[in-house]
């Protein structure tokens, strides 16, 4: 991917040029020219380790006040998932530490990642996304969370995640032969106050062949 000093970020499947030009070509086949010097950075992926927000997956999202949701597929449209950003279209960030990559979720949320045996271990970041600091009055973000392999628990927060705390190290955890990886998050303790969740660069090793 490349970054440009505007802000912009392009994700590439290829990238050649000079010294005075770039040129881009992105997944959607769409080939971008990008002189040089609005270059800020190039990142490359693939190879031994990827992203899971990378990799195919499958979520799900419940709300707080079930039973008295009149359009849920509404709600669950304007609470889904975001991959690399917010729920408000901004980079993921936990205290003060901004992440690249990751799931962005409202509780309470459930992302499945098929793994296929193809990978050997997992590790992430976890914590409540800054956003919710701009809480006028209340609680600024509390939730719970957890990571299954195969349907069995592997890590958990042990208790509320709150807003302003450092994001949690999670792993590396052994995923070797599993089928499976399953991230959740719940409401903590304020229940659903500000419960923004943030899985940062979730990163997968695959396994040798």
């Amino acid at each position: 991917e490349l970054d440009t000093v505007g802000g912009s970020r392009l994700a590439a499947d290829s990238i050649e040029g000079d010294a005075k030009t770039l040129r881009v070509t992105t997944r959607s086949g769409l080939v971008i020219e990008v002189p040089r010097e609005t270059v800020a950075a190039i990142r490359w992926w693939g190879g031994a380790f990827t992203y899971a927000s990378r990799l195919p997956f499958s979520s799900e999202w419940s709300p707080f006040y079930e039973d008295t949701v009149s359009d849920r597929q509404l709600i669950a449209q304007l609470n889904r998932l975001r991959v690399d950003r917010t729920l408000d279209g901004c980079p993921l960030r936990v205290a003060g530490t901004t992440f690249r990559h990751g799931f962005a979720v409202r509780a309470k949320s459930v992302v499945t990642i098929p793994l296929d045996g193809a990978f050997s271990t997992f590790e992430t970041r976890f914590g409540v996304d800054d956003e919710a600091l701009a809480a006028v009055e209340g609680v600024k973000g509390d939730v719970t969370a957890r990571v299954l392999v195969d349907g069995k628990p592997v890590w958990t927060s042990q208790g509320s995640v709150k807003g302003g705390q450092a994001a949690r190290t999670i792993g590396p955890l052994d995923v070797a032969g599993a089928k499976s990886l399953v991230l959740e998050v719940d409401f903590g303790e304020g229940l659903q106050s500000m419960d923004r969740g943030d899985w940062g660069d979730p990163v997968l090793v695959r396994a040798p062949k």
